[in-house]
C-alpha cells in the first residue's frame, strides 16, 4: 500500500499578549536552496531585544511560496523568499522584524495595531536592510553598486565632504547638493563604462522598491541603513546621494559625461531622492501626503497608514490611528476631519480633485496629485482671503456631509480654459498665441472693453495667472510680475496684436522684465486643464482655477482658508468643489469686510439667492446615494445667525 502523502500543517500565531508586544523572527542558518525556516518569540520593548528591520516590496501577492516557521508553514511571497534566501547565514542565526512573517496579516486588529508601532520598530532596529531584489540574467548587480558608490565617491570629492557625514544630514538633495551646485564642476564622472557602468547604474534605480509608500517611514525612522542588491551591499547614504545628482542634472540623458543611450526618465530617481529628504522635514503633514500621493501602495489605506508615524497631528491624530475596518474612503475621510482638528484650516480641501462620482470634499490620496503650486514645493503662503479666521465646521461622518461657514465672492461671468503649454519657452507659434488672444480678449469684453488693456488690468492678470508666486515660489511684488507678463507677451504675439492689447502701457517700464521666468515654476509640469476666468462683482476681478471652470460657477471663501473654492451647482441647491483658486483683490482679506455686510443686509431669513445675491455656502457633500454624495448643499430658505468674532458680521447656516 502506497505510503500516505503528508499535509503539511498551516503555522498558527498565538495572539500577542500585551498591546505594546510584537514578534521577532529568528531565521536559522542554511545552505543553497535548503527549505527557509525560522522561529518566532514574543519581544516587549522592556527586553531591548536586538533584530535587523527588513525594508522590501512585498512583491506580486499572488505568487506565495512556502517558509517553515516552528513546525507549520507560512505563505510568503516569492520576492520575500528570496529575500531571506540572500539573508541567511550559512552558520549562525540571524534575529530579524519582517512584516509579513511577524505580523498576523489576517488578524486585523493586531494588524493595525503593529502598523501604530511600525516607526519605532524600525527605528530601535539594529540598523535596517533594504532589500532591493535579485540579481538579474545579465548579472548587473556587481556593476551597479559599484557605479553607485563610485559616483557618490566623485561627488563627495568635489563637495568637500565624506559619505558618512551624510547620514547627519536631513535633506541632501537641498542642503547638500542643489545649494552647492556651483561645485559640482562635472556632475557626474565620464562616460567611460571601466569607471561607470551606466546601464547598470540605471537598472538598479528601475527597481520599483523605490515607489513604495512603505519606504518612506522605514528609511526615515534610522540612519544605519544597507542597501542589497543580489549579494552586494552599498550604503543607502549612496544610493540617496546619487539618485540626487540624477534629478539635479534635469535632462540627464547625455549631460555630464553620461553616454546619451541611457536614458534616465524611466528610473526612480526622484522617488529614492524625495523619500528620504522632502518628506523628513515636511512641517506640514498635508504636504506629506500629498507627496506620497506620487508613491504607491497595494492597500491605498496605506498612503495615510504607512506614514501615520512621521505625522505629528495634534488633536485629530486618534481619528487617523491605523484601524483596517474602516474603508478606504472612511480612511481618507478622516484624513479631512484631522486637518480641521489639527491645523483649524480648510487646507485639506485644496487637494481634491473633480472627479464625478464620488465626494468632491475628500481628497483620494492614492492618486499622483499633479497640482498647482505651492504644494509642489510646500513653501507656506501669506493669503487669507477670509481674514485671520479659524475654519467652522461640522462632519456627519455616516453621510459624508462636510458643512462649511465662509462667504461668497460671486460667480463666475466667463472663463477660458488653459493647458500650462502656454507659458512654456516662449517665441511665437499659432497656438500660444491664439490661446493668448482669447484670454486677452476675455479680459477687454468683460472689462471697459476697451483697448488696449490698462496697466492695471495687466496686473491683476499678471498676478492671477501666477498665483502671486516669483520663480521661487515666493510671494512677488505684482509690479515685478505684470513686467513678465509683458515682456514674455511681446515674445509670443505677433508685433500688431501685441501693440493692440498691451499698447504703451507697459512701452517704457522702469526695470526690463523676463520673459522666460514667467508663470515659473507653476507652470513648469504638466498638469490638468486650468480656468482663467472673470468674476461678475463689481471689479470684475480676474482669477485662476486648477480645474475647468464655467459661467455661473460659483468662488466661496471658506473661514480658515488659504485659497478660495470654486463651486459648481449641481441641482436642488447642491453643488461641488471643482477647485481651488487665486482671485486677484481678494487674497488677503480685502474682501472679507464688504462680503460680510452685504449678508447682513439680508436680516432674519435668507430667499434663495440669485448669482448676484448672498449665498451662504455650507454642506458640502451629502446624502443619498452617490453620485449625490459629495455634494454642497444650499437651502432654499435658510436660517441666519449674525457673529461678530471678527468685527464684522457674518452669516452662518444649519447643517442640512
Amino acid at each position: 500500500m502506497e505510503a500516505q502523502r503528508e499535509v503539511p500543517v498551516l503555522y498558527e500565531y498565538s495572539s500577542l499578549q500585551h498591546a505594546t508586544s510584537f514578534r521577532v523572527a529568528t531565521l536559522l542558518p542554511g545552505r543553497g536552496d535548503e527549505p527557509i525556516r525560522c522561529t518566532l518569540e514574543e519581544v516587549q520593548w522592556s527586553d531591548e531585544r536586538q533584530y535587523e528591520a527588513i525594508s522590501y516590496a512585498w512583491g506580486d501577492p499572488s505568487m506565495k511560496v512556502p517558509i517553515l516557521v516552528h513546525n507549520g508553514t507560512l505563505k510568503v511571497t516569492r520576492n520575500l523568499q528570496t529575500a531571506l534566501f540572500h539573508l541567511r547565514h550559512q552558520e549562525t542565526p540571524r534575529v530579524l522584524w519582517v512584516d509579513a512573517i511577524c505580523t498576523n496579516q489576517s488578524d486585523i486588529p493586531e494588524r493595525g495595531a503593529q502598523v501604530r508601532q511600525m516607526r519605532r520598530i524600525f527605528e530601535t532596529a539594529t540598523s535596517v536592510v533594504i532589500w532591493l531584489g535579485p540579481d538579474n540574467e545579465g548579472r548587473q548587480a556587481a556593476d551597479a553598486v559599484r557605479g553607485v558608490q563610485r559616483i557618490a565617491e566623485h561627488a563627495c570629492q568635489q563637495l568637500g565632504i565624506t559619505l558618512d557625514s551624510l547620514a547627519s544630514v536631513e535633506q541632501v538633495y537641498h542642503s547638500v547638493l542643489f545649494q552647492h551646485r556651483d561645485r559640482l564642476v562635472t556632475l557626474l564622472p565620464g562616460d567611460d563604462d571601466d569607471l561607470v557602468p551606466w546601464a547598470a547604474v540605471l537598472w538598479f534605480y528601475q527597481h520599483a522598491y523605490f515607489t513604495r509608500v512603505w519606504v518612506i517611514q522605514e528609511i526615515n525612522a534610522n540612519r544605519r541603513r544597507i542597501v542589497l542588491c543580489g549579494p552586494h551591499a552599498v550604503s543607502w547614504d549612496a544610493v540617496e546621494l546619487v539618485a540626487g545628482c540624477v534629478v539635479l542634472a534635469s535632462t540627464f540623458a547625455g549631460a555630464g559625461g553620461a553616454p546619451a543611450t541611457c536614458d534616465f526618465s524611466d528610473a526612480f530617481c526622484w522617488w529614492a531622492s524625495t523619500a528620504p529628504s522632502e518628506l523628513r522635514q515636511a512641517g506640514n503633514w498635508l504636504h506629506v501626503l500629498y507627496l506620497a500621493s506620487n508613491f504607491a501602495a497595494t492597500d491605498p489605506r496605506d498612503v495615510v497608514y504607512g506614514l501615520r508615524g512621521m505625522m505629528d497631528c495634534g488633536d485629530g491624530g486618534r481619528l487617523l490611528d491605523p484601524d483596517y475596518s474602516k474603508t478606504t474612503l472612511q480612511v481618507y475621510r478622516d484624513v479631512v476631519e484631522a486637518s480641521l482638528v489639527h491645523y483649524k484650516t480648510t487646507n485639506a480641501l485644496l487637494y481634491v480633485a473633480a472627479v464625478e462620482g464620488r465626494p468632491s470634499w475628500i481628497p483620494f490620496w492614492n492618486e499622483a496629485m499633479l497640482f498647482r503650486n505651492p504644494f509642489r514645493f510646500g513653501n507656506p503662503m501669506p493669503w487669507r482671503p477670509a481674514g485671520g479666521s479659524e475654519a467652522r465646521w461640522t462632519v456627519d461622518r455616516d453621510n459624508y456631509i462636510l458643512s462649511l461657514e465662509g462667504f461668497y465672492l460671486g460667480a463666475v461671468q466667463a472663463a477660458e480654459p488653459y493647458y500650462e503649454t502656454v507659458f512654456r519657452g516662449g517665441g511665437q507659434s499659432s497656438h500660444v498665441a491664439e490661446t493668448w488672444q482669447r484670454l486677452l480678449d476675455l479680459l477687454a469684453a468683460t472689462g471697459t472693453g476697451e483697448l488696449p488693456l490698462s496697466e492695471d488690468t495687466l496686473v491683476a492678470c499678471a498676478t492671477s495667472f501666477c498665483y502671486g508666486q516669483d520663480e521661487t515660489c515666493q510671494p512677488a511684488e505684482e509690479a515685478t510680475l505684470a513686467r513678465n507678463f509683458v515682456v514674455y507677451l511681446k515674445s509670443v504675439l505677433h508685433h500688431d496684436d501685441f501693440a493692440k492689447y498691451i499698447g504703451s502701457a507697459f512701452s517704457d517700464p522702469k526695470e526690463e522684465g523676463h520673459d522666460t521666468v514667467f508663470g515659473k515654476p507653476v507652470w513648469d509640469f504638466e498638469y490638468p486643464e486650468s480656468s482663467f476666468f472673470i468674476l461678475d462683482d463689481e471689479s470684475r476681478s480676474p482669477g485662476c482655477c486648477i480645474a475647468p471652470v464655467a459661467p455661473r460657477d460659483v468662488v466661496f471663501v471658506p473661514l480658515g482658508c488659504t485659497y478660495p473654492l470654486v463651486l459648481r451647482a449641481n441641482g436642488d441647491g447642491r453643488f461641488r468643489i471643482r477647485g481651488y483658486c487665486f482671485v486677484h483683490g481678494a487674497m488677503r482679506g480685502e474682501r472679507q469686510t464688504s462680503a460680510t455686510s452685504s449678508m447682513s443686509e439680508v436680516g432674519g431669513l435668507a430667499r434663495l439667492p440669485s448669482a448676484r445675491e448672498l449665498l451662504s455656502v455650507q454642506q458640502f457633500a451629502g446624502g443619498g446615494k452617490p453620485p449625490e454624495r459629495g455634494l454642497l448643499h444650499i437651502r432654499p430658505s435658510l436660517k441666519v445667525d449674525f457673529q461678530r468674532s471678527m468685527q464684522s458680521e457674518r452669516m452662518t447656516g444649519h447643517a442640512w
